[in-house]
């Protein structure tokens, strides 16, 4: 759904305990430009289909950076390899507390 000109959310419940009601993720930018990601990082498969999928209504465009928002556990690191990868080959990045120094 788009919020503002610059601004998309999508909302997704899976019925999880760990987020009841579900999640959103935000697609930031002009989608003919760029767009920033802003994802929870949950690491589950649907997630990341549901990603994709609305990635793709919004005509697949470039994604320039992604923002993982929190992780559950060590699942955070599989979540951002997933996601990144979807988008793009470079490497990922991910910074939580427990590993900035």
């Amino acid at each position: 759904m788009q919020v503002t000109p610059h601004l998309y959310v999508m909302h997704i419940d899976d019925g999880a305990e760990f987020h009841p009601g579900g999640s959103n993720n935000y697609f930031v930018g002009d989608p003919h430009e760029g767009m920033v990601l802003i994802d929870t990082g949950d690491q589950q498969r649907v997630w990341t289909q549901s990603i994709l999928e609305y990635y793709e209504r919004l005509g697949r465009p470039r994604i320039t950076a992604i923002l993982l928002t929190h992780g559950h556990s060590a699942s955070s690191r599989r979540a951002t390899k997933s996601t990144t990868s979807a988008f793009t080959s470079r490497p990922s990045a991910s910074c939580s507390p427990a590993t900035a120094s």
